[in-house]
């Protein structure tokens, strides 16, 4: 019907004494990319936006043939492939046509009947519009029936597998929550047979150091020392009370001598010492007991011994030699699966004989001068035992 009426009104333009050559139909601006986009969600809307164009690239092609001139845009029906891509660069290249079309027809030679040509464009309009209420009419009627009950039904079932799929879920969770709390008795059955009545019987440890000379003619630098406890209750019963240590220190000092050939700037040497010490310490293991934190003391008293030298210097080594008394407060997790404490130690080194430091241009004698130690460190416990009060 639409293709009738466009040849018929474009057969009475070429029969019309007009001067100016006006579209027989406007072809308008193409929509914006974003309301494209809505035809491409339905094949029906898609196909009707498409032979929209398609229309008015033939009515305009007819009249420029009945004007008796030949269109120089060329073009033909969309395929079948084409339509069922559902592109939306297919709407556009119809446009185009539809646009170039309408360019040829203001280009050519003016004629009469501005009016008529007018009115009979509008009656094109007007029927197009007509027949276009008609199919989106149609075309609404047949969704609504083919598709409500489809839809509807798709609600309720999705409905109905949302409520199935949070039942399984709830059921997971009590089921998980359920396990977690087996899982959180049995920890603490184990940590209450095990980790109540047993105790370290090797540990490890590292601390930095900070040594306190009583001359100001030797500055500590960064000592650091390693440590091994042995309990000894596999031995004799009692290893709750008391440890055995073996320790490797590496103190690191300076020393001012005097400087023959300018006294204001003192000689400065470099000592690196390795020192040994043995010990025992008596224990209380839980001084303070808290929920999950326990606080420990130790007293120890032990024998060092060592040697310290300066690099690249061949002089005679610096003897050390003597009794260390110690205190340290420790602090622990009372966990099996975070076995390690934190330490704070204050060492006595009383020296057996006098501490002699032989420099290049002097012998600094500190004498049997008391070196103090102040630790800071962490311990892992590596084994643990039972214990028998």
């Amino acid at each position: 019907m639409k293709y009738i009426l466009a040849i018929f009104l474009c057969g009475l333009v070429i029969n019309i004494t007009a001067q100016s050559a006006e579209p027989v139909i406007k072809v308008g601006d193409l929509p914006s990319d974003e309301k494209l986009e809505f035809f491409e969600e339905s094949e029906e809307l898609f196909s009707l936006k498409l032979l929209e164009y398609y229309d008015k690239a033939i009515a305009l092609k007819t009249q420029i043939i009945l004007l008796g001139a030949e269109p120089r845009t060329k073009f033909s029906p969309p395929s079948f492939e084409e339509l069922s891509d559902q592109d939306i660069e297919l709407i556009k290249k119809y446009f185009r046509i539809a646009k170039s079309l309408e360019k040829e027809v203001i280009a050519l030679p003016e004629k009469n009947s501005q009016k008529q040509i007018a009115g009979l464009r509008d009656s094109l309009v007007s029927e197009r519009k007509s027949n276009d209420s008609i199919y989106l009419a149609e075309l609404e009627s047949y969704l609504s029936s083919k598709y409500n009950e489809y839809f509807k039904e798709r609600i309720n079932q999705c409905t109905k597998d949302n409520i199935y799929k949070n039942y399984v879920i709830d059921s997971l969770k009590f089921d998980c929550l359920t396990q977690l709390e087996k899982q959180r008795a049995s920890i603490s059955d184990y940590y209450d047979d095990f980790y109540k009545n047993t105790y370290p019987a090797v540990s490890v440890s590292g601390s930095a150091n900070k040594l306190f000379f009583s001359s100001d003619k030797v500055q500590d630098k960064l000592t650091l020392n390693t440590e091994l406890l042995l309990n000894l209750n596999p031995l004799f019963k009692y290893g709750k009370y008391f440890d055995i240590w073996l320790a490797y220190m590496m103190p690191v000092f300076e020393t001012k001598s005097n400087n023959p050939q300018n006294a204001n700037i003192p000689l400065l040497h470099k000592w690196n010492s390795d020192v040994y010490s043995v010990g025992l310490n008596g224990n209380i293991s839980e001084m303070i007991s808290l929920d999950k934190l326990r606080i420990g003391l130790k007293l120890g008293l032990g024998h060092y011994w060592g040697l310290g030298r300066m690099p690249n210097i061949v002089l005679s080594d610096a003897q050390y030699s003597g009794q260390i008394i110690k205190f340290e407060l420790n602090f622990g997790n009372k966990t099996v699966f975070a076995p390690f404490e934190v330490f704070l130690a204050y060492s006595t080194y009383f020296n057996s004989k006098d501490f002699i430091l032989q420099t290049p241009t002097e012998i600094i004698n500190l004498g049997k001068a008391n070196i103090n130690n102040l630790s800071l460190g962490f311990r892992v416990g590596i084994i643990r035992t039972n214990s028998i009060d």
